[in-house]
């Protein structure tokens, strides 16, 4: 059985994504259109949280290549960035939280102005040599930057 939020119904298991809002606020329906989102391979998910730990840039890019729902990423020690860092952005528009650590990125502004959700950063151990202002005007919700180390 599937318990409803902020409600003590529960719906059978049948009824979760069948297009019927059969929980009092429609819960039953929410995060349908992760049921058949695409996990890459050297990556754990679990709804809307990628978890990847040195696998290639190009790997995920490949693999997902659509704009995916994912909204908290956590990747370190991402290798192969260069040449693919560009995408990132557009393939993962809708993230709130970016955490992307010991991954040699050197610059955020072309990849975070396509976040328009985002509101946690953390670079913690890239090469980025400065964070222009202008970075986050399109990001202008972003609450937080965390960055122990910018060159």
């Amino acid at each position: 059985m599937f318990k409803c939020q902020k409600h003590k119904t529960c719906v059978h298991l049948g009824d979760v994504c069948d297009d019927n809002r059969d929980c009092p606020g429609g819960d039953d329906e929410t995060f349908c259109s992760l049921k058949n989102a695409i996990c890459p391979s050297e990556c754990k998910c679990l709804t809307t949280v990628f978890k990847c730990d040195q696998v290639s840039l190009s790997h995920i890019v490949e693999e997902v290549s659509y704009q995916s729902p994912c909204r908290f990423i956590y990747f370190s020690k991402i290798i192969k960035i260069t040449n693919y860092w560009e995408q990132f952005g557009a393939i993962f528009p809708d993230t709130v939280l970016l955490t992307l650590i010991e991954s040699e990125v050197v610059y955020l502004c072309q990849v975070v102005r396509q976040m328009h959700h985002l509101r946690f950063l953390d670079v913690t151990s890239n090469l980025i040599a400065e964070v222009p202002n202008k970075c986050f005007q399109m990001a202008c919700r972003t609450q937080k930057l965390h960055s122990r180390r910018i060159i």
